[in-house]
């Protein structure tokens, strides 16, 4: 018997978090979705969301999904393609947004639009 230890297939983290984060950056231009906006919906700063889409700054695996989410995608898509779960010849996410999430991201970007104007009422006072 070999004392050998099987050999794990590598796993670039580091390329893997700039492809979510490029993957992030395309479906959250294509919803016409600002950083900063986008960071309002997911309860980040837009600071963050710009490190998210580099790759510089790591997210939990349930913000994958809340990104999908907020920006109407499946989780699927903004994996790597080489670890999506289904067909792996597609080059951009796809929109598989129902009625109801449309109109809860609408909601949700109205309500960060009423928050900016209000901010910026109080700072012009």
């Amino acid at each position: 018997m070999s004392n050998k230890t099987p050999t794990e297939p590598a796993f670039a983290v580091d390329a893997y978090y700039r492809e979510v984060g490029r993957n992030i950056a395309t479906a959250r231009a294509a919803r016409g979705l600002t950083q900063a906006e986008l960071g309002q919906a997911m309860k980040l700063n837009r600071v963050s969301i710009a490190k998210i889409e580099t790759g510089a700054q790591r997210h939990l695996s349930h913000s994958l999904t809340q990104f999908a989410l907020v920006l109407g995608i499946k989780t699927d898509d903004l994996l790597p393609l080489e670890y999506r779960s289904i067909s792996k010849a597609k080059a951009k996410p796809e929109s598989k947004v129902t009625e109801a999430e449309d109109s809860e991201l609408d909601n949700l970007i109205e309500a960060a639009a009423r928050l900016k104007r209000i901010r910026r009422k109080k700072a012009q006072s």
